[in-house]
């Protein structure tokens, strides 16, 4: 069942990050109080109150050191003759009481011939185990500061870096499959991961293609293997520094379905490395589809200038360039979108698609029948089915002239029509009783078809006939249960059809409940799907869509 297989899936994402020692959003890192304590027993280098003197010293400087917590100088020069660290747990245990310390750092100087030797240790006050130990340092003893000062560096660097994890070098062969991947990205997915498998092979501790096969599995919706990816990292990586915890946080989100979460925690690898073409390009798609945030798509698209875009052999940047037609199109600004079009070639469908787009906003119909005229000719889609997609835009921009011309052209008796384009046809035309009976037999013999379950949604909640919807609903019940990965795909059908029936209460807590599973924004959900259009104006359906203004 959906809901037992939702709890394991969390539950998964649990255990990842319960065992990884992650920490909840809104809990920050606090650093663990230290007290500092030199000594100089019997004043064996002669040189009076020099123990206090890097007492103070070192102290301070830990203090300069954000966030850091350190004992007032003089609370941890109480019993100066006592030396804490082997004085016993209960000795232990009395200072960390008297201080608020959870470690100490001892340090203790002594003479040899002209020479000053300082040496010190972090301990953990709880038991006792040494954290790290520093010197020693040598120094004349006519210039003490100096040694104070050399062995002040090395606990200052080591303190302030104590949490951080620091990446080994990966080995030759590995890196070198790792950027061969990144090389034919997008452009040769198969070769891509053979570089990445070969990659991982080669050094199993570099963790960088693990997270870039992840992003591919995802990709492929290739959901089972990304699964097993994402607990083997988790397994085999016990020591990740902040940047990887934060990259395996992004995964588990968008493993959970959760957009909001997975694009807030990406922006943190957008602050490292914005002008990265990938991580730049990947924060504009997460903008645009995750959190319908086309604003902010442009703002990461112009970090990185489009003629520094090699479009000849960077799939990459194709898609960069598809987002940034889109965002500049959901803000209107059809101009900067007329612009961009120019670099993106009519070989392949999803470029086709955002042509259509931006001719059918800028009104050039002659653009439009040569686009498609040309697509007929490559034989790259059935001219009729795009121009239902032409139909499918004027109903959004309530160009009636431009609804009657495309669909003119849809039903022209030179194309060649599939069933499924014809349907297509009845249902922009309103003709739904004429293709009732087709879906009806889509529906027997194709019942969890996903295309035909939401086609088939749609019609049926047009016709009205109650028996019919419940039946959708049932089928629609059926595969949200079989399909592990739908990220509320099937939900949201469930709120198109109490739209189109007028039950905008119903429609709008489907809606919300389809987002919350993962189903993404795109240029034919939520605004911009037709069937949703009388919910456009109805606050709740403005707060939706704006997730991150919550």
């Amino acid at each position: 069942m959906r809901v037992g297989i939702a709890i394991t899936m969390l539950m998964l994402v649990g255990y990842i990050m319960y065992d990884l020692g992650f920490l909840s959003p809104d809990t920050e890192l606090k650093h663990e109080k230290i007290a500092v304590r030199f000594m100089d027993f019997a004043n064996v280098t002669g040189k009076e109150k020099l123990a206090d003197m890097a007492s103070h010293w070192i102290s301070n400087r830990l203090e300069e050191i954000p966030e850091s917590q350190v004992v007032k100088y003089s609370d941890a020069n109480t019993d100066p003759n006592i030396q804490i660290a082997t004085a016993g747990s209960n000795q232990r245990r009395k200072f960390a009481q008297q201080t608020g310390a959870a470690n100490l750092l001892e340090g203790q100087i002594f003479r040899e011939s002209d020479s000053l030797v300082f040496d010190a240790k972090i301990i953990d006050l709880a038991d006792g185990s040494i954290r790290q130990k520093f010197g020693p340092i040598k120094c004349a003893i006519v210039n003490p500061m100096a040694g104070i000062n050399e062995i002040t560096g090395e606990i200052r660097g080591w303190w302030a870096s104590r949490d951080l994890k620091f990446i080994s070098v990966p080995k030759y062969e590995a890196y070198k499959s790792y950027l061969a991947a990144r090389d034919v990205w997008l452009d040769d997915m198969d070769l891509a991961e053979q570089h990445l498998r070969k990659a991982i092979a080669s050094d199993p501790t570099f963790i960088d293609p693990y997270f870039l096969l992840l992003g591919h599995l995802q990709n492929e919706d290739r959901y089972a293997e990304r699964d097993a990816l994402l607990i083997e990292i988790a397994i085999n990586f016990k020591d990740m520094n902040a940047r990887q915890i934060n990259l395996l946080e992004v995964a588990s989100a968008d493993v959970a379905g959760d957009l909001r979460r997975t694009y807030k925690k990406f922006l943190n690898e957008l602050d490292i490395a914005p002008e990265d073409l990938f991580i730049n390009t990947e924060a504009m798609v997460m903008a645009t589809y995750f959190v319908n945030d086309p604003l902010k798509a442009i703002d990461y698209f112009q970090l990185i200038p489009v003629d520094s875009l090699n479009l000849d052999n960077c799939g990459y940047c194709t898609t960069r360039l598809r987002t940034a037609v889109f965002a500049y199109l959901e803000l209107d600004s059809v101009g900067r979108a007329s612009e961009l079009i120019q670099y993106i070639d009519e070989d392949e469908y999803l470029n086709i698609y955002r042509k259509i787009q931006v001719y059918t906003a800028s009104g050039d119909t002659t653009a439009l029948r040569k686009l498609i005229e040309k697509a007929l000719v490559n034989e790259i889609n059935r001219s009729a089915s795009l121009w239902t997609v032409v139909a499918w835009q004027y109903i959004l921009s309530g160009n009636d002239e431009g609804l009657e011309m495309a669909l003119e052209m849809a039903q022209s008796e030179r194309i060649n029509h599939s069933t499924y384009t014809k349907a297509e046809v009845s249902y922009l035309l309103g003709g739904y009783s004429g293709i009732e009976h087709t879906i009806d037999e889509w529906l027997r013999d194709f019942p969890t078809n996903r295309y035909i379950l939401s086609y088939g949604a749609r019609v049926t909640a047009q016709i009205g006939n109650e028996d019919k919807i419940a039946h959708i609903m049932y089928l629609l019940d059926t595969a949200d249960e079989e399909d592990v990965y739908d990220y509320g795909y099937y939900t949201y059908y469930k709120g198109v059809i109490e739209a189109i029936q007028g039950n905008d209460v119903k429609a709008l807590d489907w809606l919300e409940l389809a987002y919350s599973r993962g189903h993404q924004f795109s240029h034919l959900y939520y605004h911009n799907d037709i069937d949703l259009m009388p919910l456009f104006d109805n606050p709740r359906f403005q707060k939706l869509i704006h997730p991150m203004s919550q």
